[in-house]
């Protein structure tokens, strides 16, 4: 064979090795804008290229939709050929078209800080104990559900009347009356008095009394907003764990009430009242 036709045919050879190569090294594409965006990576330091050949291009897309996973590359971003709504095979996923606006799994939701409540940081409540006045970091819809629930059965109960001392009120008369002689009355007839025990129903009751009053049991006319303030925390706390400033503080922040300052030492001290006088009548 002359030495010209083995040039010829080692040429031939290196160039299909070379295009196998190439071949293999791409990744299989079915359009074309996806196969433009490949090589658009290729050439401009995006996805596509070597681990450690990253951050070659142009212009920074570590955080930009489609662009390489932050402090990985710095390749020009591009959205071509990718999934709608989708950055690159490692990039940050964005809203779609069609997107509400609603956060994912993972983002905080509004008024949370990295996913957690505003009131999760240490310092951001008063160090109390709280008992059963925990269940106030249930999620807001936990204690709408439940005063829902006790909404729905007060047509029976609030009608509910009890004899009293020689006076009958209705439960939702007795609700109506100021938080000391509420007090007075449970510590004499506790036995003879129906009251709403639960804490996630007196919880929501006392977020409905500061967000929305227009909501408040059919019947309920309160003595003041402290007063029946009062009544609802007492009736959700426990019975051995003494009401303070600190709680109402607490629960105020957790349940996002805004209670005043100059109303809380009013609220604590008659909500301690009611808290003893289930103590004294519960035996």
């Amino acid at each position: 064979m002359s030495k010209s036709i083995r040039n010829q045919l080692a040429t031939g050879v290196a160039a299909a090795a070379l295009a196998v190569g190439i071949f293999a090294a791409a990744p299989l594409v079915t359009d074309l804008a996806a196969s433009q965006a490949w090589a658009q990576g290729q050439g401009q330091g995006g996805r596509g290229g070597p681990a450690e050949s990253r951050g070659q291009g142009a212009a920074g897309g570590g955080s930009a939709v489609g662009g390489a996973p932050a402090g990985r590359g710095h390749g020009q971003p591009t959205t071509t050929g990718a999934p709608e709504g989708r950055g690159g095979d490692r990039g940050q996923r964005g809203p779609s078209a069609d997107s509400d606006g609603t956060p994912h799994r993972g983002q905080p939701l509004p008024g949370e800080r990295g996913g957690r409540p505003v009131w999760a940081g240490d310092g951001a409540i008063p160090v109390v104990e709280l008992g059963r006045l925990n269940v106030a970091r249930a999620p807001a819809r936990v204690l709408e559900a439940r005063y829902a629930e006790l909404l729905a059965n007060w047509a029976t109960i609030g009608v509910t009347s009890m004899t009293l001392g020689g006076v009958t009120y209705t439960v939702a008369e007795l609700y109506s009356l100021p938080a000391a002689q509420f007090a007075a009355l449970l510590a004499a007839y506790y036995d003879q008095i129906t009251r709403i025990d639960s804490p996630l129903e007196n919880l929501g009751l006392l977020r409905t009394l500061y967000l929305n009053p227009s909501n408040m049991l059919p019947g309920v006319t309160p003595a003041s907003t402290n007063d029946l303030a009062a009544i609802a925390i007492a009736s959700a706390s426990d019975k051995t764990i003494p009401v303070t400033n600190e709680t109402v503080i607490a629960l105020s922040t957790i349940l996002g009430l805004n209670i005043l300052a100059s109303d809380v030492p009013t609220i604590a001290a008659a909500a301690e009242l009611v808290r003893q006088a289930i103590v004294a009548g519960h035996g």
